[in-house]
């Protein structure tokens, strides 16, 4: 930040975008949650984060990017802030704590298994694939536990096919390209599209 307070001009504004926690909370966002994704912002912190280095957030928009996520406008302060950082600021006060969402990820653990987990049964000849080969799919193979009852995953990007996932070692192939009984969606923000 002290690098964007050198570069930005006097009148200048500074956009960022980033992923938002309040999205990732209410969106379920879980498998955006990995080791590259150090940081979950929220209005709040970062009002003091760029005061501390003489800049003011004084714009904010939520917007639909993967998922749900914050764009910020920044210049030199002082600089006022118009409504949307108090209309963020407000909605954030009003979030479950970490402990209470915790609690909330996990019955969602349990409905994703009751409903893959539970029906792949041992010696059972049903083909189960995933579809979609990105990061946060490996993610969910771990978190719901459903990776060892997957055969392959399907994906349309043609620059993963004949790639293994992490782990698990799925081949990553063409959809269709490989029979299956059955179906778990893994990139679901694609839903409507798929």
């Amino acid at each position: 930040l002290d690098g964007v307070k050198l570069l930005l001009e006097r009148d200048g504004t500074f956009v960022f975008e980033t992923g938002y926690w309040p999205a990732i909370q209410s969106g379920m966002l879980i498998d955006t949650i990995e080791h590259e994704h150090i940081h979950y912002f929220a209005v709040e912190p970062l009002l003091g984060l760029f005061a501390r280095h003489g800049l003011s957030l004084f714009h904010v928009e939520q917007v639909p990017t993967k998922g749900g996520s914050l764009r910020g406008y920044v210049g030199h302060a002082p600089k006022a802030q118009d409504a949307t950082v108090a209309a963020l600021r407000q909605l954030e006060e009003g979030l479950p704590s970490l402990a209470a969402w915790a609690n909330h990820v996990e019955g969602h653990q349990a409905h994703v298994q009751a409903c893959v987990v539970q029906k792949v049964r041992p010696g059972h000849r049903e083909r189960w694939v995933g579809y979609g080969a990105a990061v946060g799919s490996t993610l969910q193979c771990y978190h719901f536990a459903f990776g060892a009852a997957l055969v392959a995953l399907w994906d349309d990007n043609a620059s993963r096919h004949g790639l293994v996932s992490p782990g698990f070692h799925l081949p990553v192939v063409a959809p269709n390209s490989s029979p299956a009984d059955r179906i778990v969606l893994l990139a679901w923000r694609y839903a409507d599209r798929i």
